[in-house]
C-alpha cells in the first residue's frame, strides 16, 4: 500500500499543472478505491474534485463539490468547513453543510457552518452554499470570517438555516445564534478589509424553542474596531425570514446589524465600525417551504426586542433599492408583555439609508412598536417611505428622534424623501399612545417630498410632535390626519424637561392639509423654566396662491407658544376655534379668498384680514361666538356673523392698522322682513380711536337672512366704541 501511494504522489506530480488530467487521473483512483482525499505539498491545497465527510476540516485549494453532514452530532469538537490560514479555497459548484447538534453538553466555541478567519489573507469563494445547522446548547453561525483580512465570495446562490432547540435557561445554552457573522480586522494603512461578497441571499433565522432561552439572534451581523478594523457585506439580494414555534423566548433579534466589536478603538474623524451594503432587503417574519424558495408570511413570539435593521457604533446599513421589513409579534407568554419592535434603529453614530422602503409592524399586549428610531447623533436617510405600525393594546410610534436623557450629545436625525417619493405614514393603537412623528430632545426629522401621517387611538393621538428642542420640517406638502376616541392633536409643539433651552418647532414650508375634526388642530407651548419656545410655522413666506392650506380642528397657543398660519388661496380654509393661555401668541392671517371658519369663541394675537379673506363666525349655528382680536390688520377682509335680534356673535378688536373691512349678518330670527332696531341687535366691534372715525350706513334688510347698514358716527375718543348694527363696512386707522 506504501509503495502504491508513493507511485501516485509521482504520477500526481507530473499531472499537477494540468486540471483535466488531474480530474481523470483522480477518478481513476476512486475507482479503483485507492484514495478519498489526498493533499500535496505543504499548503494543504486539495486535488480532490469533491470533498464528502462527516467532520469538516480546514480545507484549502479547488474543489467542485465539498458536503459535510451530521445529523447527530455529539462531543466537544467545532464542526466547520474553512480555509487554512494561509491558502484560498473554491468551491465551484456547491457547498453543503448540514448539522444537527443532539449533545448534551455545550461547546468551547460555536458550531459554525463555512469559516474563513485566523490570521493572513487567505481567500474563499463559493458558487452555491447550502447551510442548514440546529443547535442545542451551542452557538450557532451559518457563515463565519473573522480575524485576518479575508475577501470572501459567492457568485450564486447562499441558503443558510440557522436555529436553536433551547429548552432551558441555564449557563449551558447557546448565546448567539446567526446566519453570517463578519468581524473585520485591517489596518487603515493598507485599506485591506475583512469582507463578504454575494449575490443571492436567503436566511431562515430560527428562534429558539424553549421558554427560557437566552440567544441573541441575528441574521447578518458585522463587526469593526472603527478605522482600524472594519468587517463589511456587499450582498445583492438578500431575504431574511424570522421563524420558530410556540413557546419561543429568545433575547434581542435584528434581522440586520452593523456594529464595532466587543473591544473597539474610539472613531475618528469620518472612521466607520462596519458596514453592510444590498442592492435588495427583505426582513419578515414567517415560515420558509422546505427548499427555501418561498415564504409565507406570519407571527412569531420571540425577542426581548425585535429589530429589523440595527446600525449603531459609526456602523453603516445602505439599501440602494428595495427594503421590505414585515415583522408581526403575538401571543407571548407571562412576563413579556412588554417586549417591543422596531423597524430600523440607529444608535451611536449608526447610519442607515434607504432609496424605497416598505415597513409593516405589529405588536401584540402592551409592548411598543417604533417604526423608525434614531438617537445619539444616528442618522436615518430614505425615499418613499410606506410605513405601517401598529399595537393592538400598547403604545405606537411611526418616527421618533431623540437623544437619551443622561447623553451630552444627541440630535439624532432622520430625512426622507431626498429627490422622489412620497411618504406615508400609518399608525395605530388600540388602547395607547399613538403618535406618527416625534422629535424629541434636539432631534431632528426632515421631510424633503410630499408626505402624509395619519395616527388614530382609543387613549392619546398625537400625529405630529416637537418636543424638548426636537425639530420636524417639511418642505414640500404634507397630510395630517389625527382620530381616536381619547385625546386627539395633529400637530403639538412642547416641553417635559425643565432645563432645555432649543426651541420645539414644526415648519411647513408649503401647503398642509391637518384634520383632527373633533380635537386640536395645532397645538403650541414653550418652557416655562427657560426662554425656549414650541413654535408651529405654516405657509409663511409663501406667495398668493401658491400653497392650499386646510385646518380642521382648534388651535392653542400656552406659554411662551408661538403659532403662526398663512391662509392665502381661495381654497385654503381653518375650520375651528382658537385659545390663547398666558402669554401664548396666534398669528393667522386669511387672505385672497381663503376662510376661516369658526366654531366657538376664539382669540387672537394677530388678525391679519385682506383680498377677500372670510371671517365667518356663523359656523356654529344657534350658538353665538365671540372674536377678540388684539390686533387687526389688512384690508378687504370680511366678516360674517349671526344674529337673532336678542342676542349676536362678537367682534373685539383692541388694536389695528388702516384698513375697509366689510361685516355680514345673517339674521337667525323671526324678525327676518322686519325692521332690526338698533337695541334688539348685539354685533359688538370694539374699535380703539385715536381719530375721527365716519362710517356711511345704508338701511338695506331683506328677508333672506343678508344684511342691514345704518349710518353711524363715533366722536373722537381715547376708550372704546361699541357699534351696535346688523350690517357694518369699518374705515379704520391705528
Amino acid at each position: 500500500m506504501q509503495k502504491c501511494r508513493k507511485k501516485v504522489k509521482s504520477c500526481l506530480k507530473q499531472v499537477s499543472s494540468n486540471k483535466a488530467l488531474a480530474g481523470k487521473v483522480l477518478q481513476s483512483l476512486f475507482t479503483a478505491g485507492v484514495v478519498c482525499v489526498c493533499t500535496f505539498g505543504g499548503d494543504n491545497a486539495a486535488w480532490a474534485q469533491d470533498y464528502n465527510s462527516q467532520y469538516g476540516t480546514d480545507l484549502g485549494g479547488e474543489y467542485e463539490n465539498v458536503s459535510v453532514t451530521n445529523e447527530s452530532l455529539d462531543g466537544n469538537s467545532n464542526v466547520t468547513i474553512g480555509v487554512s490560514r494561509s491558502a484560498g479555497l473554491t468551491v465551484t459548484d456547491k457547498a453543503v453543510v448540514k448539522i444537527v447538534e443532539t449533545g448534551y453538553s455545550a461547546r468551547s466555541s460555536s458550531i459554525c457552518g463555512i469559516v474563513n478567519d485566523g490570521s493572513g489573507t487567505a481567500s474563499l469563494t463559493l458558487k452555491d452554499a447550502d447551510i442548514a445547522i440546529v443547535g442545542s446548547k451551542s452557538s450557532v453561525i451559518g457563515f463565519e470570517s473573522t480575524a485576518g483580512q479575508h475577501k470572501n465570495t459567492v457568485t450564486g446562490e447562499m441558503n443558510i438555516s440557522v436555529s436553536s432547540a433551547a429548552t432551558s435557561g441555564t449557563s449551558s445554552v447557546p448565546k448567539v445564534v446567526a446566519g453570517i457573522d463578519v468581524e473585520g480586522y485591517y489596518s487603515k494603512a493598507n485599506k485591506a478589509a475583512n469582507s463578504l461578497k454575494a449575490k443571492n441571499v436567503k436566511i431562515n433565522l430560527g428562534l429558539a424553542a424553549g421558554d427560557k432561552a437566552t440567544v441573541n439572534t441575528t441574521g447578518v451581523l458585522t463587526k469593526g474596531s472603527y478605522g482600524n478594523y472594519i468587517g463589511t457585506t456587499e450582498i445583492e439580494n438578500a431575504e431574511i425570514v424570522i421563524s420558530g414555534s410556540n413557546g419561543q423566548s429568545n433575547e434581542t433579534v435584528r434581522g440586520v446589524w452593523a456594529t464595532q466589536t466587543d473591544t473597539g478603538n474610539k472613531p475618528s474623524g469620518a472612521d466607520m465600525s462596519s458596514k453592510q451594503s444590498y442592492n435588495n432587503l427583505t426582513v419578515v417574519t414567517g415560515t420558509y417551504a422546505s427548499d427555501m424558495t418561498a415564504y409565507t408570511p406570519n407571527a412569531v413570539q420571540g425577542g426581548s426586542g425585535l429589530y429589523g435593521i440595527q446600525a449603531d457604533n459609526y456602523a453603516v446599513v445602505s439599501v440602494k433599492e428595495d427594503l421590505l421589513i414585515d415583522i408581526d409579534r403575538q401571543a407571548r407568554k407571562s412576563g413579556e408583555e412588554n417586549n417591543g419592535v422596531t423597524g430600523i434603529y440607529g444608535y451611536e453614530h449608526g447610519k442607515i439609508d434607504f432609496n424605497r422602503a416598505d415597513i409593516t409592524l405589529h405588536n401584540d399586549l402592551d409592548a411598543s412598536v417604533t417604526g423608525i428610531e434614531v438617537t445619539t447623533n444616528a442618522a436615518v436617510t430614505g425615499k418613499a417611505l410606506q410605513l405601517t405600525v401598529s399595537s393592538d393594546t400598547g403604545a405606537a410610534l411611526g418616527l421618533l428622534a431623540h437623544k437619551y436623557i443622561d447623553d451630552t450629545e444627541g440630535k439624532g436625525r432622520i430625512t426622507l424623501g431626498e429627490t422622489g417619493g412620497a411618504n406615508l405614514i400609518k399608525v395605530t393603537a388600540g388602547g395607547g399612545n399613538a403618535r406618527a412623528v416625534v422629535a424629541d430632545a434636539e432631534g431632528v426629522i426632515t421631510f424633503k417630498e410630499q408626505t402624509e401621517l395619519a395616527a388614530q387611538s382609543t387613549d392619546y393621538t398625537e400625529t405630529v410632535s416637537a418636543l424638548n428642542g426636537g425639530k420636524v420640517v417639511f418642505e414640500d406638502t404634507a397630510v395630517i390626519t389625527a382620530t381616536g376616541t381619547g385625546y386627539v392633536y395633529g400637530v403639538s409643539t412642547y416641553f417635559d424637561g425643565s432645563s432645555v433651552t432649543e426651541d420645539s418647532s414644526i415648519d411647513f414650508q408649503k401647503g398642509v392639509y391637518i384634520n383632527a375634526a373633533g380635537g386640536t388642530a395645532i397645538s403650541a407651548a414653550g418652557n416655562s423654566d427657560t426662554s425656549a419656545e414650541g413654535i408651529v410655522t405654516i405657509n409663511q413666506g409663501s406667495a398668493a396662491g401658491a400653497n392650499e392650506v386646510v385646518i380642521f380642528g382648534d388651535i392653542e397657543s400656552d406659554i411662551k407658544g408661538v403659532v403662526n398660519v398663512n391662509l392665502n388661496t381661495a381654497g385654503s380654509v381653518f375650520n375651528g376655534s382658537t385659545s390663547l393661555y398666558d402669554d401664548g401668541v396666534i398669528k393667522l392671517a386669511v387672505t385672497d379668498g381663503a376662510a376661516w371658519r369658526l366654531t366657538g369663541t376664539s382669540s387672537v394675537t394677530d388678525l391679519k384680514a385682506a383680498a377677500g379673506g372670510k371671517i365667518d363666525l356663523s359656523g356654529d349655528r344657534g350658538t353665538f361666538s365671540t372674536l377678540a382680536i388684539q390686533k387687526l390688520t389688512g384690508t378687504g377682509g370680511s366678516f360674517i356673523v349671526d344674529n337673532d335680534g336678542t342676542d349676536s356673535d362678537k367682534i373685539t378688536v383692541a388694536a389695528s392698522d388702516k384698513g375697509i373691512h366689510g361685516i355680514t349678518i345673517n339674521n337667525i330670527s323671526s324678525l327676518v322682513g322686519k325692521e332690526l332696531k338698533p337695541e334688539n341687535t348685539f354685533i359688538t366691534v370694539t374699535v380703539m380711536l385715536t381719530l375721527w372715525v365716519k362710517l356711511l350706513m345704508a338701511a338695506v334688510f331683506t328677508n333672506i337672512r343678508r344684511y342691514l347698514i345704518l349710518l353711524w358716527q363715533a366722536d373722537r375718543r381715547t376708550g372704546t366704541s361699541e357699534i351696535w348694527t346688523a350690517g357694518l363696512l369699518v374705515t379704520h386707522w391705528r
